[in-house]
């Protein structure tokens, strides 16, 4: 299965690559031009670049652009597999230049014919150029009753849109547009899945590969989004919090609902870019400036989340902050700095009965913590040698404490996959000796994949470790390792799902 992935996958690189592009020819209008018509009025030189940008078509990828030639591969491979004419007809690329009617979200406004008719508009109108202002309160309104039907056409219009417009301002795409992003998803869940059904080999790594793309172009929209945000924020407010990017694209691995919550706000913010664009005056949107006020606030971490009620709901908007010790910053207090202390669950661990090596040199407990690491990887297998250390010793690492020999030992059971976690280049060596106690230090790098049931894989991290041995029994009492990456990166690649197929 794995040789049939790999060549299926370079069979569509290739493909991708080296297919002649078929983009639709319209005529374009710079987002300069709608931003101009809010700022003060351009020099000459500003005037020139915009009406070059009026050219009817796109500049072709270059040679070494392998990124600009995926994309636009992509969008016209994919594009070729909308079979039906009048379809493919519909959703082409439309220009729209200029403010379009307001969607005011009020109920007495929306008794207006004229109003109930812009907002069917909105919502069946094909992609554009510039794109379309599709407030959050509209993206649920018509995502809810469809099932998410809809929603899969507004990821598609605003893919489309954005893939436009980058090729327009830039002459280069990043992202594969409606047809290279959603697709390629689409096609993989239904081939992927008659496969499953029919219970050919291979088919589970189809629909893998289908949700990794779609989660992999949702993280790259975040990112575009970002960037869009950095030009068209200071169109609409002066706040310094809100001119900041608005959303951190990784959220989009986060398991549900918090990634729910940076797609809503992904949606709020680019329907305020296109507003500015287009020189629309922002109508408000109840759903994410009252009902959820998390949706438009300036960007804040999974902390700050945690801890704040008021950007949660509108009727949490006067409760006080939570002055948990779990969800302090780090200036605030050694709580939030110290590891999380697990010995508790694994209390009434026995203690291992085998003898200890009382009096072992200081070299010689180096040399046989060496092969533990190096043979054993006991501090990712929990495969050590016991009698080099008390039973009562105390093990630290920058995310968890546990207190007791069989207390870790069990707790490292639990961690890490064996078979699928590794590591290398170790060294130790005694830094200290004599009539005090001793103290031995350890180098590493470790990767490892977790058994949790998304299967998160561990980036490769170097650790040191340092050992602190009783001048009187000559055992290791305390075990303290630090990492080359903060507790919050490993935290992260711990809710980050990795591969769910096995081979």
């Amino acid at each position: 299965q794995t040789v049939w992935a790999t060549r299926a996958t370079q069979m569509l690189l290739v493909s991708f690559i080296s297919l002649p592009t078929h983009l639709p020819r319209v005529r374009v209008v710079a987002p300069a031009a709608a931003l101009r018509a809010t700022v003060p009025a351009a020099s000459e030189g500003e005037a020139t670049i915009a009406a070059a940008t009026r050219i009817g078509s796109y500049p072709p990828p270059k040679d070494s652009d392998y990124i600009d030639r995926l994309c636009r591969g992509a969008n016209g491979l994919f594009a070729r597999t909308n079979f039906i004419p009048a379809v493919a007809e519909y959703v082409r690329l439309r220009e729209e230049d200029g403010p379009q009617p307001l969607l005011p979200c009020a109920s007495d406004a929306l008794q207006s014919a004229e109003v109930r008719r812009a907002l069917w508009e909105r919502l069946t109108s094909p992609p554009c150029t510039p794109g379309l202002s599709r407030p959050v309160w509209l993206v649920i309104a018509a995502s809810v009753p469809t099932a998410l039907g809809w929603y899969g056409y507004y990821k598609f219009s605003i893919e489309e849109e954005l893939f436009h417009d980058e090729l327009r301002r830039s002459g280069r795409a990043t992202g594969c547009g409606g047809y290279g992003t959603l697709f390629p998803f689409v096609w993989s869940f239904l081939i992927g899945g008659v496969g499953l059904l029919a219970g050919l080999p291979g088919a589970d790594l189809l629909v893998d590969a289908g949700a990794l793309w779609i989660l992999l172009g949702q993280v790259n929209l975040y990112r575009r989004v970002n960037e869009l945000h950095g030009e068209s924020g200071p169109l609409w407010t002066k706040d310094e919090a809100l001119l900041e990017p608005p959303v951190y694209a990784w959220w989009a691995l986060l398991p549900p609902p918090l990634d729910v919550v940076v797609g809503l706000r992904q949606v709020h913010f680019l329907a305020r870019h296109w507003a500015a664009v287009r020189g629309e005056p922002w109508q408000g949107d109840p759903v994410a400036e009252e009902f959820f006020p998390f949706i438009s606030a300036p960007r804040f971490t999974l902390r700050q989340f945690a801890r704040t009620p008021a950007l949660w709901f509108q009727f949490t908007a006067d409760w006080e902050e939570l002055d948990w010790p779990l969800l302090q910053d780090p200036s605030e207090g050694a709580p939030w700095r110290s590891p999380f202390e697990w010995g508790f669950l694994w209390g009434g661990a026995p203690a291992d009965p085998a003898p200890k090596s009382i009096g072992l040199a200081p070299a010689d407990l180096a040399a046989a913590l060496a092969r533990d690491l190096s043979e054993g990887r006991y501090i990712l297998t929990g495969n050590l040698t016991s009698s080099l250390f008390a039973d009562d010793c105390r093990f630290v690492d920058p995310n968890n404490a546990v207190d007791g020999l069989s207390r870790y030992r069990q707790a490292l059971g639990f961690l890490f996959e064996p078979t699928r976690s590794q590591l290398d280049n170790v060294h130790v060596r005694v830094v200290a000796a004599g009539s005090g106690r001793a103290t031995i230090e350890a180098t590493y790098v470790a990767s490892g994949e977790l058994k949790l049931p998304w299967r998160p894989k561990i980036s490769p991290w170097s650790g040191k470790i340092s050992y602190d041995v009783s001048p009187v029994t000559g055992l290791v009492v305390a075990q303290t390792d630090v990492w080359n990456i903060t507790r919050f990166d490993a935290i992260r690649q711990t809710f980050t799902p990795g591969s769910t197929s096995r081979r």
